[in-house]
């Protein structure tokens, strides 16, 4: 395997102007500084207790890397990704890591192929576990190999900041249909790799994985002819929502909607159907439901009162050995004279 000019070896002093960009990229991440939001320079000064001149240097770099765009004497904004940046940004990062695995293709061991394997298993399982943080360090792992094996400063700059600026900053969404899916593109491009098949190569990488027409089905989707339930009131006048980057952006008439936008947006059809936007946490209780139907039952009205709850705990007793417990289900004091409970005084008689 070639060895990256990349390694490090001890660990250097930082710079002033090091520890600001360090700070300002740490608050992009964790979403304290979110795309669209003005950088407070007096804040960012007396935090980390520097001049202005190493915030300066910080500045254009982050300004070079695409991150931010500073207005002279104005303000420096967080630069915001706009869904129209990313067939531009995928068809660049596609061809570039197209270009190393083809040019180092003969360094692909045996070895290596099996820790890509097992970097997209830890992908995978991580997915599984909801995990983000755990699949973000492993997928960037993943797609460094190729770096690894093919050492190129300017795809490496190249990359490097266009990556951050896809995966940087904190997801709005967690897509997982997506995720799986790159992880079996993934095992595509290693078998093409172990194969050494060139133009299988080429498919994967550049037209699949990194093709825009094959992701765009998770970036944006328009739902037409819908009955709308918000849940929180009544239908909503319009039968159209736009779904964009795994949030709703806007509602709207089907026929204005679907004419009003480009030809990369999936259109599903509800036929009339109702919709409801929002999270849905839709699951059911099957040992409860099992242990429900073996319980007493005091459900209101059928018992509306204490005197009711001593009747059914009496007639289950008669049914039940000595020592052994009595199951309630259903019970709603709060519809009792005075929302009283009952008491173990008001059931110790039985």
């Amino acid at each position: 395997m070639a060895t990256s000019s990349r390694k490090t070896g001890p660990a250097k002093k930082v710079s002033a102007s090091e520890r600001v960009y360090n700070h300002l990229r740490d608050n992009m991440h964790r979403g304290v500084i979110l795309p669209g939001a003005a950088i407070d320079m007096a804040k960012v000064s007396a935090t980390l207790k520097i001049s202005s001149t190493p915030l300066r240097d910080a500045l254009i770099r982050l300004e070079a890397e695409g991150f931010v765009t500073i207005y002279p004497r104005s303000k420096v904004l967080v630069n915001v990704l706009e869904l129209s940046d990313f067939h531009y940004l995928y068809t660049v990062i596609g061809a570039l890591e197209y270009t190393l695995i083809l040019n180092g293709l003969d360094r692909y061991t045996p070895a290596v192929i099996e820790k890509m394997r097992q970097l997209n298993r830890e992908m995978e399982a991580a997915i599984d576990d909801n995990n983000m943080q755990v699949y973000d360090t492993t997928h960037f792992a993943f797609h460094e190999i190729f770096l690894d094996i093919e050492p190129n400063t300017f795809a490496e700059r190249i990359l490097k900041t266009i990556k951050n600026r896809l995966w940087d900053f904190p997801r709005k969404n967690f897509l997982k249909g997506w995720y799986y899916q790159a992880i079996e593109e993934h095992d595509f491009i290693i078998d093409a790799i172990e194969r050494r098949d060139e133009k299988g190569l080429g498919h994967f990488v550049k037209e699949v994985h990194w093709g825009y027409p094959c992701c765009k089905d998770f970036i944006k989707t328009l739902f037409t002819n819908a009955v709308i339930l918000p849940g929180n009131g009544p239908r909503l006048k319009e039968d159209a929502m736009l779904v964009e980057n795994g949030r709703i952006s806007r509602f709207g008439e089907s026929r204005t909607m679907a004419k009003g936008l480009a030809d990369d947006v999936r259109v599903i059809d509800c036929g009339g159907k109702s919709l409801i936007p929002g999270f849905i946490d839709a699951h059911n209780h099957m040992t409860l439901l099992g242990a429900s139907l073996r319980a007493s039952k005091f459900h209101y009205p059928a018992v509306s009162c204490i005197d009711d709850v001593v009747d059914v705990v009496e007639k289950a007793a008669r049914n039940k050995p000595a020592g052994e417990w009595i199951r309630g289900w259903g019970l709603d004091y709060g519809k009792f004279p005075g929302a009283e409970p009952p008491t173990r005084w008001d059931i110790g008689a039985v």
